[in-house]
């Protein structure tokens, strides 16, 4: 049976392996029958536009650990690329611990990338006629990996608006924002960042600026700093050098870092149970406040003003010549 084949413009095309309208003229002359896999290679040539070359198999040296190029190597082939695996790629073996390590690691991305877009968003013009002050980065302490997220934040802001009064700012500027990290990068960081991000190896041949600072979190930052952040909340304690506004922001910072952000009533509780229990009493026994009808945020400024008001007679008890005795001595 003569097969027959269709071209792109519709027409019918006689098999080429068959012009000769004879396979017994073929088999006589000890080629034997075509096999399906040469028919099926000639008819994509045939099918092919003028002009289209045939497939050529990738040469072994394009063969890389890139995403853009083909990498159908033998499995026992070694990885040559510092290889950078998703931390969501992970099984854990319980499903619901994994669930809450991933969406406190998504808030937490959130927050640097948020960062970024508010720092350097926008590129900051100075009026006509005013010339910048040239910004020293001298005072940016470098980053050398630590577990904590406190310390990948207070990292990168300091970077970032350093980068900011540079007039670094905009998003056409996202491949200098990467080079400018490497100078304040120390340690395994440093390292990292040549191996992952700078080096021809690299796994992932192209970043942003967010994904550098995401990929930092992902591999110094542990996840325990959740339960760690929940830990330091309840124990955290009112110190009289640093005042009550620094206690509650530590509250709210530490607050900030857990997987699941605290109530209004156990922030109201919490602060209210670390603060000293002088100032406990006259929060509700001479301004009238109640913890199940002011907000944490009402008790805070009356706090202030009674810790202001302390501090004041202190002062004055200090400096003054007549100590309360009890009576005054009289003056003659």
């Amino acid at each position: 049976m003569r097969r027959q084949f269709v071209t792109r413009t519709g027409e019918p095309d006689r098999d080429p392996g068959n012009d000769s309208g004879d396979n017994d003229h073929h088999s006589d002359h000890g080629h034997g029958r075509r096999t399906n896999d040469q028919e099926g290679r000639d008819c994509r040539d045939n099918c092919r536009p003028p002009g289209c070359q045939p497939e050529q198999p990738v040469p072994r040296g394009l063969q890389g650990p890139h995403p853009e190029r083909r990498t159908e190597e033998p499995a026992h082939q070694a990885i040559r690329a510092w290889s950078l695996p998703s931390p969501h790629d992970l099984r854990a073996s319980t499903p619901g611990m994994n669930e809450a390590v991933k969406i406190h690691m998504d808030h937490m991305h959130d927050r640097l990338t948020c960062l970024v877009d508010d720092s350097l968003g926008v590129r900051f013009k100075f009026p006509d006629g005013v010339k910048p002050r040239q910004a020293d980065g001298k005072h940016i302490q470098s980053y050398a990996g630590g577990y904590k997220f406190s310390q990948l934040e207070d990292w990168v802001m300091d970077v970032c608006y350093h980068l900011a009064a540079c007039c670094y700012g905009g998003n056409d500027m996202d491949q200098e924002h990467i080079f400018v990290l490497h100078e304040f990068m120390d340690g395994e960081v440093q390292n990292w960042f040549r191996r992952h991000v700078l080096h021809t190896n690299r796994d992932k041949s192209y970043w942003t600026f967010k994904e550098v600072l995401i990929g930092l979190y992902n591999r110094f930052v542990n996840a325990a700093t959740m339960q760690e952040a929940c830990e330091a909340f309840r124990t955290a304690v009112y110190d009289a050098q640093t005042g009550v506004q620094t206690f509650y922001d530590d509250l709210v910072g530490h607050a900030q870092n857990m997987a699941v952000y605290p109530d209004e009533f156990t922030i109201r509780e919490t602060f209210l149970d670390g603060i000293p229990a002088e100032m406990h009493r006259a929060l509700i026994r001479d301004d009238n406040l109640s913890p199940e009808v002011n907000t944490v945020t009402k008790f805070l400024a009356y706090a202030i003003r009674y810790e202001q008001s302390a501090r004041t007679a202190t002062h004055y008890d200090q400096h003054s010549s007549r100590r309360a005795t009890g009576h005054r001595q009289p003056v003659k």
